[in-house]
């Protein structure tokens, strides 16, 4: 357990460590054994503590790990078969989501110590072996630093018959289920970014250059001769006074020239009438002092036609 003790500290100090950015991991299985040669030995019941490192750009990764086998009973007889030592593996990490989640595969060299027990009491006999391992198997992490770690693997060559027969070997299958907790690896989740707020860049106008004052050219005086006004003549009366004019439709008479005086009659149009005298001139029109049958008043010339 020399090495696997001081690679597993090296890890967990690591795992500490500024290096921690990429995939440094570290956890423990237990481990059901199976000496595939025989069919009457029975399964074991062990466990594994491992620690490793996962490349963050290259699906690499380095394991260590210290195991053991549990004992193996024979049927019928008061013996057990089994190993613990260390382990140092390399393999390809496939990680397929976000948390650090991926499937793996591994190759590597074990050694550690074959046990032949008497389980009566009768003492034990131990024999160095080694050789190659391997293993296939899934982390599932359920958070960046805690997941699951199931995987199926074997030691190679394991001797079985420990100080009775050194070139007796067989293979040992091991199955393991545990947990894992990793340092690093993981991407974390993207974070929400507010859109930018765009502001428009103040444009400040260029300065107005100042214009010269306006100086008019100098022109000379003009003498112009006087022009003769134009003689005025006075609008010709379209009715004389005396003369007879018939009343338009509607047409009002009133007692002073003004159509804010009071409406003495209204006409019916063709009415004859007689004009009493000149017209009186104002703004509102030319009016005209009326007589007929049971009327006088005044009424404005737009009302007349001859």
């Amino acid at each position: 357990m020399r090495l696997s003790s001081k690679a597993i500290a090296a890890c967990a100090l690591l795992s500490f460590s500024p290096l921690s950015s990429a995939a440094v991991y570290l956890g423990a299985t237990g481990t059901m054994s199976e000496f595939s040669k025989y069919d009457d030995v029975k399964r074991g019941f062990g466990s594994q503590i491992f620690a490793g490192y996962r490349g963050e750009t290259v699906p690499l990764m380095v394991e260590v790990a210290y195991l053991t086998t549990g004992d193996n009973d024979v049927d019928g007889l008061d013996v057990a078969l089994s190993f613990k030592g260390q382990a140092a593996s390399v393999g390809y990490f496939g990680k397929f989501d976000r948390k650090g989640s991926g499937f793996f595969a591994k190759v590597g060299y074990y050694t550690g110590d074959s046990k032949l027990k008497d389980t009566s009491g009768g003492g034990s006999v131990e024999e160095t072996s080694s050789g190659a391992t391997y293993a296939f198997g899934v982390d599932w992490m359920v958070a960046r630093n805690f997941g699951f770690r199931a995987d199926i693997g074997g030691l190679l060559n394991v001797k079985d018959l420990p100080g009775i027969d050194s070139g007796h070997k067989s293979n040992v299958t091991l199955f393991n289920l545990g947990v894992v907790f990793a340092f690093g690896g993981a991407e974390p989740a993207p974070r929400y970014q507010p859109a930018p707020v765009y502001t428009p860049a103040v444009q400040v106008p260029a300065p107005i250059p100042e214009a010269a004052p306006y100086v008019a050219p100098y022109a000379a005086p003009q003498t112009y001769a006087p022009v003769a006004a134009a003689p005025v003549v006075a609008p010709q009366a379209q009715f004389v006074a005396g003369s007879p004019a018939v009343v338009i439709a509607g047409g009002a008479v009133r007692g002073q020239p003004s159509t804010k005086s009071a409406i003495a009659t209204t006409l019916s149009n063709g009415q004859a009438v007689r004009l009493d005298s000149q017209r009186i001139d104002n703004a509102e029109g030319s009016w005209w002092l009326v007589s007929g049958e049971r009327l006088k008043g005044w009424v404005n010339e737009k009302d007349l036609q001859h």
